[in-house]
């Protein structure tokens, strides 16, 4: 019986092969390391329902949640309000500017930026912009709520003369009647604001505003 002899290139092969297993082998039995931990998500807002907000979806993607829910709990305000102001004020544009000179996202006059310390230039920064405009919405809010009615009726016509009032000055928190440019900007608002959705970390004088956008039946008091 004849036997082959294996050549050295076919030694080598099985050689090269065998190694081939015991690493591949090694390696499975190797523990692999856990997948990296999740970042921590950011704070979130509800994008406004509105016409507005879907046409102009750019700044609806979150980029400003954090800085609106800081200084809204911090001017004691409901943060989707906020939201739906810039929302139709500025659609979330940071370099909008208006023809009579209203700056930034919610579109602050450089005088309402001197009454509060801060410089006309400044107005272009988001973060300064909306410090700026929810210490202006709690000041419109401070003086509504001097002549306010008790209870979630009053509290939303409340918002109703503030939004009011940001949009044509504080005058319109005592006027018996608005313009109609007036009135419709207050239902743009409203249209976008969602305060069903507030968090429940929120001052509790908030709590009332929820209404504001079901409750109509308080607006027959100035519209």
């Amino acid at each position: 019986m004849k036997t082959e002899t294996a050549t050295p290139a076919a030694l080598l092969v099985l050689l090269s092969s065998i190694l081939a297993a015991r690493v591949l082998a090694r390696d499975v039995r190797r523990p692999q390391p856990p997948p990296p931990a999740s970042p921590p998500a950011a704070a979130t807002l509800p994008a406004p329902s509105c016409a507005l907000q879907r046409k102009h979806a750019r700044g609806g993607d979150g980029r400003y949640d954090d800085v609106i829910i800081r200084h809204a709990r911090r001017q004691g305000l409901n943060p989707n309000l906020v939201k739906a102001v810039i929302a139709v004020e500025s659609q979330f544009k940071p370099t909008a500017l208006s023809h009579c000179g209203a700056r930034g996202l919610m579109q602050l006059m450089p005088a309402t930026a001197k009454d509060f310390g801060v410089k006309a230039c400044d107005l272009w920064d988001p973060e300064t912009n909306i410090s700026v405009g929810t210490s202006y919405l709690a000041y419109l809010y401070k003086i509504a709520r001097k002549r306010a009615a008790p209870g979630a009726a009053g509290e939303a016509l409340t918002t109703r003369r503030v939004i009011a009032a940001y949009y044509s000055g504080p005058g319109a928190i005592e006027a018996s009647e608005w313009s109609g440019a007036t009135r419709s900007y207050v239902r743009a608002v409203l249209d976008c604001y969602a305060p069903a959705s507030e968090t429940a970390t929120l001052a509790p004088r908030t709590e009332a505003v929820a209404e504001a956008s079901v409750n109509v039946a308080a607006e027959e008091e100035v519209w």
